[in-house]
């Protein structure tokens, strides 16, 4: 099986060999296959949103998806919660030495998959090779960074008063428990589907028929982290009801079981 070595973040003949035969062959974009320093978009006047985030996640597949879609799609949703429709994106990878290519083509793939449904394209694209550290199976990391042309600007948190409602769209902690369930090999039996993926489609449909005054879309933090950063430096606090707040069945069995 091959894999990635420390030759092709080199520079040389594998590194081209390595862009051209993958890369180049899933992310078909007209700008990047210019091999510049940067890409080059039209913009027309009005206002943008730029937003970069790297992802790290261990393992890279997990059920419902992978490192390449997460990043993709918490691209394009952290563009989405500010009210913009993503036009662009960049991606930065990451390879450890010994990464195989059949992992590295299917993450690729199914970035490429999820960008052309969209119908965004990368516009600039870098990678780079690095030493393994330990013993673990070698990985990659991702950095994304992507650029939206506003479509509704809603997105004062200032603008938040007493008597609003807070509103989620599905249930929560489905992905950081599909992340942590193959960590802990708790997967086997009924796996918990991340739900990470694309929502502007989603967004833009509910601010053209609702004054929205905020958006956010939670990682790490989850809700408390979120509504911990609405809250801070108001005068008013947040009522949650436990039992309004959905929560699928598997994920708070998981949740019990670690306590």
């Amino acid at each position: 099986m091959e894999k990635i070595t420390l030759s092709h973040g080199s520079g040389g003949k594998l590194t081209h060999k390595l862009i051209e035969d993958l890369f180049q062959r899933y992310f078909d974009f007209e700008e990047l296959k210019k091999n510049d320093d940067g890409g080059i978009f039209s913009a027309q006047k009005g206002q943008y949103v730029v937003s970069t985030d790297s992802y790290v996640v261990d393992p890279v597949f997990f059920p419902g998806g992978n490192i390449g879609t997460l990043s993709i799609s918490g691209t394009i949703n952290d563009l989405a919660s500010m009210g913009a429709e993503p036009i662009c994106i960049s991606v930065g990878f990451i390879l450890e030495e010994g990464l195989t290519f059949d992992t590295l083509e299917e993450i690729v793939s199914s970035m490429s998959s999820l960008l052309n449904s969209l119908n965004v394209p990368i516009i600039s694209a870098d990678t780079k090779v690095v030493e393994r550290k330990g013993d673990r199976e070698s990985g990659l990391f991702i950095n994304t960074t992507g650029v939206g042309r506003i479509f509704k600007k809603c997105l004062d948190k200032r603008s938040i008063k007493p008597g609003d409602v807070i509103i989620i769209n599905g249930p929560i902690a489905e992905h950081g428990f599909s992340v942590l369930s193959v960590r802990l090999g708790l997967d086997r039996q009924t796996p918990i589907l991340s739900d990470a993926k694309p929502l502007w489609d989603l967004v833009k449909e509910v601010i053209k028929r609702f004054d929205v005054k905020f958006m956010r879309d939670p990682t790490r933090g989850g809700i408390g982290g979120v509504l911990n950063e609405i809250v801070k430096g108001m005068d008013f606090g947040i009522v949650l009801n436990e039992k309004d707040i959905p929560i699928k069945d598997e994920v708070r069995g998981i949740s019990e079981l670690l306590g």
